[in-house]
């Protein structure tokens, strides 16, 4: 619509007393379609010319008259549309950028930082929180499932709650030292010859970490935590002091201390077993991780 008509639309509103809310009501409208036809931002269809006509009481040539050439209003319609074609292009384009970068966003879950009335508040991208506030601060980790709360209140550490697995260990852990404690004991009153209980039994507390390591193996159905070089100290300590009271002719210390070179043999070994048993579980992965970072530590 040229403002020619856009200015007649005004002029015959405010001749008949109506405001652009009260001519958006009678056309079933809203007030801002009323405004973009005054404003020649937009053209009213053909029944809301008609409507207009009949409520003004004109003809619509009297209504669209114009001494603008046919030319001059189509090239304006023409840019009028080039313009709207403009807009919706580039409002097109900015939320295919913003859905761009929010997919960017989602899958590279990168580290976000907002800062507020309520505090800072940190999210990394492994899915650990950290948030200060005037309460204090408060630290999530969800890998290991802990929360660690500082403020005016003291410290709160809430722990992941434990596996059915690390409940056993806690269990047998001191049952096994305790049973190396009888049996350290018993050893000493009982194997009285040559002193021998007392002096071979406290590798009986060597043989309770074995045992530990064993349920380790046990619980994560691996070889590799197994404690060979523990069992092997407790077997050549035990049977070298033995063989040294008893005087068997020959000791076992010399020999004994070939059971060493299983060690280097005994855990690629087992390693590469793990890997083999394991190839497809993905717990296995991050338990070799685990296990390389505390091996470098």
């Amino acid at each position: 619509m040229n403002i020619e008509i856009a200015n007649r639309l005004v002029n015959l509103r405010k001749k008949n007393g109506l405001s652009q809310e009260q001519l958006a009501a009678k056309l079933g409208l809203s007030r801002q379609a009323v405004s973009k036809w005054e404003r020649a931002e937009a053209s009213p269809d053909t029944d809301n010319l008609i409507c207009l006509a009949k409520l003004y009481g004109v003809s619509l040539d009297d209504l669209l008259n114009t001494d603008e050439p046919v030319e001059e209003i189509a090239r304006e319609q023409e840019e009028k549309r080039a313009e709207e074609e403009k807009k919706e292009e580039e409002a097109a384009k900015e939320e295919a950028q913003e859905a761009k970068e929010a997919d960017k966003e989602e899958k590279a879950g990168h580290d976000s930082v907002h800062i507020g009335p309520s505090g800072i508040h940190v999210k990394s991208e492994d899915g650990t929180e950290v948030h200060i506030s005037a309460k204090g601060v408060t630290v999530h980790d969800p890998e290991e499932g802990d929360d660690v709360h500082v403020g005016f209140d003291g410290v709160r550490v809430k722990e992941k709650e434990k596996t059915r697995f690390e409940i056993i260990k806690e269990i047998l852990w001191p049952i096994f030292l305790f049973g190396a404690v009888i049996a350290y004991v018993l050893l000493g009153f009982f194997w009285t010859e040559h002193g021998a209980g007392w002096a071979v039994g406290w590798v009986a507390f060597l043989y309770a970490i074995v045992l530990g390591s064993v349920v380790e193996c046990i619980g994560k159905k691996r070889f590799s935590p197994f404690a060979l070089p523990i069992l092997i100290v407790a077997v050549y300590v035990g049977l070298g002091i033995t063989s040294s009271l008893y005087s068997w002719g020959w000791t076992f210390w010399h020999p004994g201390w070939v059971l060493f070179l299983l060690i280097p043999v005994y855990y690629p070994l087992a390693g590469a077993l793990d890997r083999v048993i394991h190839k497809n579980d993905p717990v296995s992965v991050h338990l070799d991780a685990v296990d390389a970072e505390e091996d470098d530590d």
